[in-house]
């Protein structure tokens, strides 16, 4: 009887084991589907789900080894969006004080680029077109009201932009495809200014 009720204890207390002694291979197997996954869609351009599914991991499976891998690569992508959004601080903080600066003195956004460009203002089209460097192209749209202006910036090679407003003076990350895909579908270029662009908005 005795031997009996050690066959039947001992499959417990193994499983209990493994529960208490750390991740089962269930666990590992499952988490470093997850890894793979997350990468894919980073190989596939698509950041945002790639981000999802390594911060998904790492809630779910804390302890395996993909979530030590998964960990790292956020590290990774969160100094790599540090240092675009130290290029691109520059450039659109320059914008926003130009439009800030305009909107003190005369109490108003300027509604176009000729309103901007008016003899008692120094910031003009030509001297933001100036600050934005070779590398980088500038997108700029005059939208009056409390937004005021829109300025989408995009450097060469890269797999994300910023935008800024005039609501809020602050900059957002958008990728890409975004940017393209919200151009191409609701603003016409109308003038060009070296690295700058200045767009209407289509009929």
């Amino acid at each position: 009887m005795r031997k009996l009720a050690l066959v039947l204890v001992w499959p417990l207390l193994l499983g209990l084991s493994g529960l208490l002694g750390g991740c089962s291979d269930f666990d590992e197997m499952k988490s470093q589907r997850l890894l793979l996954n997350a990468q894919h869609q980073f190989t596939a351009g698509d950041e945002a789900q790639g981000e999802e599914l390594l911060t998904r991991l790492l809630a779910a499976y804390p302890q395996t080894r993909a979530a030590e891998q998964a960990r790292q690569e956020l590290e990774q992508l969160q100094q790599q969006r540090e240092r675009e959004r130290q290029g691109y601080a520059p450039i659109l903080d320059s914008y926003l004080n130009v439009f800030s600066g305009y909107r003190s003195v005369f109490g108003r956004y300027p509604l176009s680029a000729q309103e901007l460009d008016r003899e008692d203002f120094f910031f003009d089209t030509p001297y933001l077109a100036e600050i934005t460097p070779e590398g980088f192209r500038a997108y700029l749209y005059f939208a009056g009201g409390e937004q005021g202006f829109r300025v989408w910036c995009l450097q060469e090679g890269a797999s994300r932009g910023y935008v800024a407003d005039g609501r809020g003076n602050r900059m957002q990350p958008v990728t890409r495809a975004q940017i393209e895909a919200e151009l191409a579908a609701d603003f016409l270029p109308v003038q060009q200014l070296g690295n700058l662009t200045i767009l209407s908005r289509k009929p």
